[in-house]
């Protein structure tokens, strides 16, 4: 018997297909060591941003009490704020009108005032007789759904040629509340 061998002819080693199996095995090595750092700065990071809003709540706190404790005028000046926005705030229309629709031409008003605080409105008025205060009063009244006005007091000014009345008037919606 006869032996008969054939020599088959051996491929080449794939040393390009290697080489690039080997350079993305090293890149996919590097991304996990980069991604690795990259995980453990953030969570660094996130631990120094939870610090640093601890400290700035506690900082915020203390600075709101010493700024409580440090400034009494700040409150005083609140107070008034507010106050004079309320005074503000008041139907000052309502009262003028109230003044306007009134036959007044024997009565001169000579000041008109309005304390929030207390609700009383009240105004000085000067006349020849009190008759015509008293009518001036009445027709305050007409048609005023807030209260009634009244004549407080009066007094005879004589120095004055001819002799006048001058008076104080109230407004009785604030007596009342």
């Amino acid at each position: 018997m006869k032996l008969e061998l054939e020599f088959i002819h051996r491929s080449p080693v794939p040393w390009f297909g290697l080489a690039f199996l080997a350079a993305a095995a090293l890149w996919s090595a590097s991304l996990g060591v980069a991604w690795s750092d990259l995980h453990t700065t953030a969570r660094r990071n996130q631990e120094r941003i939870d610090k640093l809003v601890l400290a700035v709540k506690e900082k915020r706190r203390a600075a709101e009490q010493n700024q409580a404790h440090a400034d009494p005028m700040r409150q005083q000046r609140l107070a008034d704020r507010a106050r004079v926005l309320r005074s503000l705030n008041y139907p000052w229309n309502r009262v003028l009108s109230t003044l306007e629709q009134t036959n007044g031409n024997d009565v001169a008003i000579l000041s008109f005032m309005h304390d929030r605080s207390t609700g009383e409105t009240q105004m000085s008025a000067e006349a020849l007789d009190v008759a015509a205060l008293t009518r001036f009063v009445e027709s305050m009244n007409d048609g005023n759904p807030d209260g009634r006005w009244y004549l407080a007091h009066h007094q005879t000014q004589s120095q004055t040629n001819p002799p006048t009345i001058r008076a104080s008037i109230s407004n009785a919606a604030s007596r009342a509340k």
